[in-house]
């Protein structure tokens, strides 16, 4: 009798273990193409299916984003804004209002270094990386006269553009739209989860059982030399900007990055590489670009205004790197 008792007490003892070890959760992985680049998706959980669910209500967060601040589009909010030319304030939506007000902030703490009214500029430049053909001097300047945050005339839910000016959201519109479709993740069970659009990384809380997301990234070492580094982050954005991938040189070989100086009209020298590590993808996004451009001294002086500008608690670091061509 005792021997049966320890019998069926083993058997529910390995019963139990069974199912907590079963419980555990799983990784699902989800990408798309999202406003012109690759989304990845990654939540733990159990159940599949609602996991799919919310990897598709954070794809349609991501879509709706899209639909106001795309450039591409010609149905956008921000086409429609570019298309009208009644020289009559145009209405914008709540997400449009609250994106243009903290690039308005970056652009004032920066002095210009950050400047959604880049749009014509960003054309140009797309253009010419696309199809390698280094644009004309006079074109630049040309493009330069419809390019000044001062210039945009703003109050609450309304915005008037002078006529010519384009705004590219580009330098900060993709971070947030990885921290809403964070928001949409989490509000569905599942905080433990990372939103990746084209390197603008949100990380969620961490994996089980892990300190973080495991993160690779180039840094200097206490010599200047470059080396490969793993680093965990959790309940942060991290966010790259550089000329890797998309770069164009002029007839002397110089590169130039497509991140572009507003002042000068011209894509920043290069090769260079920023990383920047936010509390949100938004910042980690302006702040990315901002930094690309600014000098080291202009940094420093940026930073101790920017907790004032934003009211925050939080900080951020940032690395800058310089690899080889």
């Amino acid at each position: 009798m005792i021997k049966r008792k320890i019998r069926v007490n083993l058997f529910f003892l390995f019963f139990l273990l069974y199912c907590a070890v079963g419980a555990q959760p799983v990784l699902y992985s989800f990408q798309a193409i999202k406003m012109g680049t690759e989304f990845n998706i990654k939540v733990y959980g159990e159940d599949s299916i609602k996991i799919k669910r919310a990897a598709q209500a954070a794809w349609l967060k991501i879509d709706s984003l899209n639909d106001i601040f795309s450039d591409y589009s010609h149905t956008s909010e921000l086409a429609r804004l570019h298309q009208d030319t009644s020289g009559h304030y145009f209405k914008i939506s709540p997400a449009f209002a609250y994106l243009l007000d903290i690039s308005l902030k970056y652009s004032k703490l920066s002095h210009g270094t950050f400047d959604i009214s880049v749009g014509t500029l960003t054309r140009l430049w797309r253009r010419a990386v696309k199809l390698n053909d280094f644009p004309d001097s006079a074109k630049i300047q040309e493009a330069l006269h419809f390019v000044g945050y001062k210039k945009i005339s703003y109050k609450k839910n309304l915005i008037r553009l002078p006529v010519g000016m384009r705004l590219d959201f580009g330098a900060i519109a993709k971070g947030y739209a990885t921290d809403q479709a964070y928001q949409v993740l989490a509000s569905y069970g599942y905080p433990a989860s990372l939103v990746d659009g084209g390197g603008d990384i949100y990380l969620g809380d961490a994996p089980p059982g892990r300190q973080g997301w495991e993160i690779n990234m180039t840094l200097k070492d206490k010599n200047g030399a470059l080396k490969d580094s793993i680093i965990f982050l959790h309940n942060a954005s991290i966010v790259t900007s550089g000329d890797a991938y998309k770069f164009i040189e002029d007839a002397k070989g110089n590169r130039y990055s497509h991140i572009i100086n507003p002042t000068s009209g011209y894509g920043i020298a290069g090769p260079h590489l920023t990383t920047v590590i936010a509390v949100n993808g938004m910042h980690a996004d302006a702040l990315a670009t901002t930094l690309c451009v600014l000098n080291d001294s202009a940094i420093k002086r940026f930073k101790k205004k920017w907790k004032k500008v934003f009211n925050s608690s939080s900080d951020w670091k940032y690395f800058s790197v310089k690899p080889s061509s």
